[in-house]
């Protein structure tokens, strides 16, 4: 049984051609709804690989012949150690988009790129709501916190690895998630050339 839709797809996603997609952490918080709107979408076919976001090769069995990579696969601790921090958050979320698209350089097929950051990446400070009137650009960066810092350097060495190469387009997200603020709900996007 097909579940509902919390927005309805647009006409775009229902003109668009099943292709295939390797989603990462499909069992984590943005994943599960990138899945539901892909099955929407007319992309029926759904097989789970096992990986690990810090085992070099783990992922290139699952992008082998897909189209398209969305990355979401990072963890979220936020009551972690100090002496934890570097084995939990930094090296799981730098280390596994390190490997998840050296797995994407391997599969000749896959063009573009999305992964999910986290308005941590960008705001300054975890205080909601921001500034009226303040805007974030690709300047602002976020290394105050653990989990902040884990998602600053994951994005800007998703960037790097982009722009050392021609093959593929790369965008990132930067979604607030409603759930953190129910009142607001906030959507960036640092997007390479489309």
């Amino acid at each position: 049984m097909a579940t509902e839709l919390r927005v309805p797809l647009y006409e775009t996603e229902r003109l668009s051609a099943p292709t295939s997609v390797c989603v990462t952490g499909v069992t984590g918080y943005m994943a599960g709804p990138i899945v539901q709107r892909l099955l929407a979408m007319g992309h029926t076919r759904l097989k789970l690989f096992k990986a690990d976001l810090l085992a070099p090769g783990s992922f290139d069995e699952a992008m082998a012949g897909c189209t398209l990579a969305i990355h979401t696969a990072s963890p979220y601790i936020i009551n972690v150690k100090q002496r934890d921090v570097r084995s939990r958050l930094i090296d799981p979320a730098l280390r596994g988009t390190e490997n998840v698209l050296a797995a994407v350089e391997k599969s000749e097929s896959i063009t573009r790129v999305v992964i999910t950051s986290s308005v941590a990446a960008v705001y300054p400070t975890p205080e909601f709501p921001q500034p009226a009137g303040k805007k974030y650009t690709e300047d602002h960066w976020n290394t105050v916190l653990p989990y902040f810092c884990s998602k600053t350097l994951a994005e800007r060495r998703a960037w790097e690895l982009a722009g050392a190469q021609t093959r593929w387009k790369l965008v990132v997200i930067n979604p607030l998630p409603s759930t953190a603020h129910p009142s607001a709900l906030v959507l960036t996007a640092r997007v390479s050339s489309l």
